[in-house]
């Protein structure tokens, strides 16, 4: 919050160039065909990334309960507010050993491997362990294999595209149209 609007290399480039056509080369507003053609492609893309890990993400957590009550919690219990603590449970132990791991690591790996490759990295792994979880599922006698997937594909989750269809728009865009260009890539999915 302490850094001078100056410093921002957009701003720079407008201040310190006199009356030329460079002077004015980012001066364009949202809906031009100028936007478009520098920017239109990434909106595109940060917006189809965000709503592919959201129609998996979401559905995984939605679908928690008939995931768990299949193959952890026995099927049939007259208490439901026993079998909701029983999911919360399972839920907290995903979190604990899946999902948190995989913010780490992406915290510390993000600067190494680079946005786009982690993203790749974490969509690639969350469909390998969709696809072996079918698999398992089929024939349902390893529920341990299944579980361990499961927690697989929300680490891959976490350690990929949602954490990089937060950060990813946010760096990709010029200052003056960050906001709208995330909240665009947010909404076309939603």
């Amino acid at each position: 919050m302490n850094l001078p609007l100056s410093t921002i290399q957009e701003d720079v480039e407008m201040i310190n160039t006199p009356n030329t056509r460079a002077a004015f080369s980012n001066t364009y507003p949202f809906f031009s065909r100028e936007f478009l053609r520098r920017h239109g492609r990434d909106l595109i893309a940060a917006s189809i990334n965000w709503f592919l890990i959201d129609i998996v993400f979401y559905s995984l957590n939605l679908f928690q309960y008939h995931v768990f009550s299949g193959h952890l919690i026995p099927k049939i219990q007259m208490n439901i507010y026993k079998d909701a603590l029983q999911i919360a449970r399972f839920q907290a132990l995903i979190a604990i050993c899946a999902t948190i791991p995989g913010y780490i690591l992406t915290v510390y790996m993000i600067d190494h491997i680079g946005r786009v490759k982690i993203q790749a990295i974490g969509f690639f792994f969350m469909a390998v362990s969709l696809f072996t979880i079918a698999k398992v599922n089929m024939n349902g006698d390893h529920p341990n294999l299944f579980i361990i997937l499961y927690g697989f594909t929300f680490f891959f989750s976490n350690f990929g595209p949602n954490t990089t269809t937060f950060i990813v728009p946010a760096e990709l865009f010029p200052a003056r149209f960050r906001a709208t260009c995330h909240g665009i890539s947010v909404r076309l999915e939603k």
